[in-house]
């Protein structure tokens, strides 16, 4: 198994997509949350008696913009968050890339810095680190989210250093590397073939 981590818009979904068409298997940690959201679920629950009926969207599910206007920027609301979520996530997570890795010759994880918490870099053959430009960064998290660029900005910001311990993690698992994908997009195929190089992928 590949997992990918690097910052917010740093490149992650955009590599795993190459990979993709590569032939990789891709698992999102990100849309696997999704699951939690659900109506019903415990940490639908938990995430209601901890943060109100703010973060419910009409459909009754969780509203993840609203519910991130409420942890981003704040130390103590992020860890009420991942004392509600990592938990359940990592079990999720942990049994899928393993059921995924029984039928698929490569499985790549797409989980941000949040692959370190849940410790599934401990299934990783290699963990792989996107990094890009700051600029680059701020311009399509804007693009994608619809923040304007001052506010995409901070919203970078305010996770720098975890950011910047992302190398550092990924180099004491002895299976760390780090890669650019910063346009023009021949860059991410530069950056796909890195990677399978480095586990041997013909």
């Amino acid at each position: 198994m590949v997992g990918i981590t690097g910052g917010m818009a740093s490149g992650k979904s955009s590599l795993a997509a190459v990979l993709r068409r590569r032939g990789a298997s891709i698992y999102s940690v990100d849309q696997a949350a999704h699951a939690l959201y659900l109506p019903g679920k415990p940490a639908w629950r938990k995430i209601i008696a901890g943060f109100g009926r703010r973060v419910v969207a009409p459909d009754g599910s969780i509203d993840r913009r609203a519910l991130g206007k409420a942890v981003y920027g704040n130390a103590a609301m992020m860890r009420r968050l991942e004392r509600i979520l990592h938990r359940p996530l990592a079990v999720l997570a942990a049994a899928a890339i393993r059921r995924m890795s029984l039928r698929h010759r490569l499985v790549v994880v797409e989980a941000g810095p949040i692959l370190f918490k849940l410790k599934l870099d401990r299934l990783a053959n290699l963990v792989v680190v996107t990094e890009c430009g700051i600029k680059e960064r701020i311009r399509r998290l804007s693009r994608s989210s619809g923040l304007p660029r001052p506010a995409a900005k901070r919203r970078i910001g305010s996770f720098t250093r975890v950011d910047r311990s992302l190398p550092r993690q990924a180099a004491a698992t002895g299976r760390g590397m780090t890669v650019r994908t910063d346009w023009p997009p021949a860059r991410l195929d530069a950056a796909a073939d890195a990677v399978l190089g480095r586990i041997g992928w013909v």
